[in-house]
C-alpha cells in the first residue's frame, strides 16, 4: 500500500469518524486526490496544501487539461445516466401505486 493509498484511507475514515454518510464525503475525498495524482505527487495527504503556482511545463499542463476535460465529459455522463434512471424509477414507484393503491381501491367501490 503506498502513502496516497493511506492518506486517503486516513481522510475517508475521518469522514466516517465525524459521523458523515454517503457517497458525498468519499467522493470528495477522492475528487481532491485526483490533481496530487495527476501531477505525480507522491504522499498525498489532505493536510498538505499545494503551492500557489504549479510552474508546469507545456507537456503537464496539457495532461492536466486533457484529464479535466476527460473528468467533466465523465461527470456529464454519468448525470445524464443517472437523469434516465431515475425517470425510469418515477415510472416504476408510479405504476406500483397504481397497482398497490387504485386498483384495490376501485375493486373495493365495485362491491
Amino acid at each position: 500500500m503506498g502513502a496516497s493509498d493511506e492518506g486517503l484511507r486516513a481522510a475517508l475514515k475521518a469522514h466516517r469518524a465525524l459521523g458523515e454518510k454517503g457517497d458525498s464525503p468519499k467522493n470528495d475525498v477522492l475528487a481532491q486526490a485526483v490533481p496530487f495524482n495527476d501531477l505525480g505527487w507522491s504522499g498525498w495527504s489532505r493536510d498538505e496544501r499545494p503551492p500557489s503556482t504549479y510552474n508546469l511545463d507545456a507537456d503537464t499542463r496539457d495532461r492536466l487539461i486533457a484529464h479535466a476535460r476527460q473528468g467533466a465529459a465523465f461527470a456529464v455522463f454519468n448525470t445524464a445516466s443517472l437523469l434516465e434512471r431515475v425517470q425510469q424509477l418515477e415510472r416504476l414507484v408510479y405504476l406500483l401505486v397504481f397497482v398497490v393503491v387504485v386498483i384495490p381501491l376501485l375493486q373495493w367501490l365495485i362491491r
